[in-house]
């Protein structure tokens, strides 16, 4: 089922179900980028804010668990798997490069995320977990990378990447070839870095 139909180009809009079950990890990237831009919602003056009645897990004060997680996947496996060649060579290039931008080595987060070191985040509900730092994943329509962007400028480097488009927290690259890889290194290099200063370990 769908709960949101992907658009022409073939984008993920997150809230798409695979399999029964929504891709791991998106959902988190899109909450989290979400919450940093809007911050916590609150109440108009003189007006309280309401409360939501609590689960039976959020009564027993646990959480909703975070299900991207890291696997013990071969990442040379997962890529050496995907049909298509161009994909296969751009995710090779995306290893080394972020690779080198985090001196973290690549692990499977999850059944199709690539990813590159980690942090611990908390959202205001109490929910928190695990993500990457930065990662990547090769879809069928583009190549989606994860956690670029968040800092100052972000946008004007993005304007000279080439042809890619943007969601909340996220990147889609049909082919590496169609963008400018040293503004590519330039935003995942300063993307890690403000993510370490945002989530210092």
């Amino acid at each position: 089922m769908l709960d949101r139909a992907v658009d022409a180009e073939g984008k993920h809009d997150f809230s798409v179900l695979h399999g029964g079950s929504l891709e791991a990890g998106e959902g988190d990237y899109v909450r989290l980028a979400t919450q940093k831009k809007n911050g916590s919602p609150r109440p108009e003056p003189g007006r309280k804010k309401r409360e939501r009645p609590a689960t039976t897990k959020q009564k027993a004060g646990t959480m909703a668990e975070n299900k991207t997680k890291p696997t013990k996947l071969s990442v040379a496996t997962f890529i050496g798997a995907l049909t298509d060649q161009t994909k296969r060579e751009d995710a090779k290039a995306l290893v080394k490069l972020m690779q080198s931008a985090t001196a973290e080595k690549p692990k499977m987060w999850g059944p199709s995320i690539i990813g590159f070191g980690s942090y611990h985040y908390k959202y205001d509900s109490g929910r928190e977990g695990d993500m990457p730092i930065i990662g990547f994943s090769p879809r069928k329509a583009a190549t989606v990378l994860y956690g670029v962007g968040g800092f100052g400028g972000s946008e004007a480097l993005r304007a000279k990447l080439g042809k890619h488009t943007a969601g909340k927290g996220c990147l889609y690259i049909k082919k590496l070839a169609e963008v400018d890889q040293q503004v590519l290194e330039t935003l995942i290099l300063k993307s890690v870095g403000a993510k370490r200063a945002q989530y210092p370990s």
